[in-house]
């Protein structure tokens, strides 16, 4: 039944989703249709996406041992005035991203509770309002792991950063 599902999805080319889809997501979307409809089935499509993720494991692995001035050279950063001017940037991001968030958290609050409109509406301006908070979040979050970074001059992936939520035993703070 479900391969009949993404069969019959496979037949939808990019050419015919609309184009607000965006050709990326459409292209996305059309292969892995064509994937799980294919005469693997979504086996053959997850076992793919599982030797994706294995790889990016490894090269995350073998990124971690990369000095840090070439992981700054990666990232555009040649200088001590570019650093300089990179923590100056991602502490104005930072601050953005925590006025988005209190904004959008107040535009939140506000029309779901105080705001008298109908249901259809509520939904409407929560989901969008939601989406902008998660935007600020995000690059809150994003922009507070990279100042770490700069601070202690040690990389740590993004995700491990995030599962300790910030709190990460640096290097400089063992010794």
């Amino acid at each position: 039944m479900i391969s009949r599902i993404f069969r019959w999805f496979s037949r939808i080319t990019p050419k015919n989703l609309p184009s607000w889809f965006g050709w990326g997501v459409a292209k996305d979307v059309y292969n892995d249709c064509r994937e799980i409809g294919g005469k693997d089935g979504a086996r053959g499509f997850f076992s793919r996406r599982k030797e994706l993720y294995r790889e990016n494991l490894r090269l995350e692995h073998e990124l971690q041992g990369i000095p840090f001035e070439d992981r700054l050279a990666r990232w555009g950063i040649e200088t001590e005035e570019d650093l300089a001017r990179a923590v100056r940037d991602f502490r104005r991001a930072r601050v953005a991203g925590v006025l988005l968030t209190l904004l959008m958290g107040a535009f939140c609050f506000w029309q779901s509770f105080i705001l008298s409109q109908s249901a259809w509406w509520k939904t409407l301006h929560g989901i969008a309002g939601l989406s902008i908070l998660a935007v600020g979040i995000i690059r809150w979050v994003t922009a507070s792991w990279r100042l770490q970074v700069f601070k202690h001059k040690k990389f740590i992936p993004f995700l491990r950063w995030l599962t300790q939520l910030g709190n990460v035993k640096w290097q400089d703070e063992q010794q």
